[in-house]
């Protein structure tokens, strides 16, 4: 039997491409829609995938908390694992390589929303929630025109 993911923000640079990355790995993918019951959504599936990102990164500090306690809830709330893409924002200009241990010391606004973030999930996970913090220096989509390697290299 084939598995299944529900990918939020299946739309969006992360979450499509991890929709097409599931679907070819053989599970079944549903794409969360904005607005519906996300606990609903994610009633008998094995996976969530959070890819929800506000569309400006001006309204961050008010977005972020507000996504991260909805995931967080539905996980707890349904046991089905989340996995979360996180960044490098949070080790401000520190050199790498980072590992676990490494101290989270952003220099920047997003940076600082990046860590309390984590640090809910973290909470999060002791209180039973299970969760994957997948960290990349960035996640490139080479089809999409908004991301900000495809318009400076790509």
């Amino acid at each position: 039997m084939a598995q299944t993911v529900l990918v939020l923000g299946a739309s969006g640079l992360f979450g499509g491409q991890a929709a097409k990355a599931f679907t070819a790995a053989g599970w079944t993918v549903r794409k969360y829609q904005r607005g519906t019951d996300m606990v609903h959504a994610a009633q008998g599936t094995d996976l969530i995938v959070n890819g929800l990102n506000p569309p400006n990164y001006h309204a961050w500090d008010r977005i972020i908390p507000e996504i991260t306690a909805q995931v967080i809830a539905t996980g707890l709330a349904t046991g089905v694992p989340v996995l979360v893409p996180v960044s490098v924002y949070n080790y401000g200009t520190q050199p790498g390589p980072w590992g676990p241990d490494t101290p989270q010391r952003p220099v920047a606004r997003k940076g600082a929303i990046r860590v309390q973030m984590e640090a809910d999930y973290r909470a999060a996970s002791e209180r039973g929630l299970k969760a994957i913090l997948l960290r990349g220096g960035d996640f490139i989509d080479p089809q999409s025109p908004r991301s900000f390697w495809n318009m400076i290299a790509l």
